[in-house]
């Protein structure tokens, strides 16, 4: 068990190097999260986590407890803005032109003569 401590103590080193945080800054984000939560300010604390998150921690909410684990790091949502209820999703518009190519074959006629027809 020792070792699974030291295995995941090295990797969180790692993340906080690959976040650019050092371990005090990590817990008062982790701290400057509860209290969103606890003022109901979803917004914040959902931002909080998504930025940590892109950059490779994960927070756990266990019970009252938030702990974080190294992740791999993901996308920042983009293109959001505004409040929560207000939210748009800025998209651009390409114009798309399906490719559609024509295949005209010849169909035998069927058994009651009637001769060939093209589709």
């Amino acid at each position: 068990m020792l070792f699974v401590h030291q295995v995941l103590q090295q990797l969180k080193e790692k993340a906080l190097k690959r976040a650019g945080l050092a371990e005090g800054e990590l817990l008062h984000l982790i701290e400057e999260r509860t209290q969103a939560r606890v003022n109901k300010d979803f917004l914040k604390s959902d931002k909080i986590r998504t930025d940590l998150t892109a950059k490779g921690i994960a927070l756990m909410d266990v019970g009252n407890e938030i702990i974080w684990r190294p992740c791999i790091p993901s996308e920042p949502v983009v293109g959001e803005a505004g409040p929560r209820d207000q939210r748009t999703l800025i998209v651009e518009e390409k114009q798309f032109t399906p490719s559609v190519n024509k295949k005209v074959e010849e169909i035998p006629g069927d058994r009651e003569g009637n001769g060939p027809r093209t589709t």
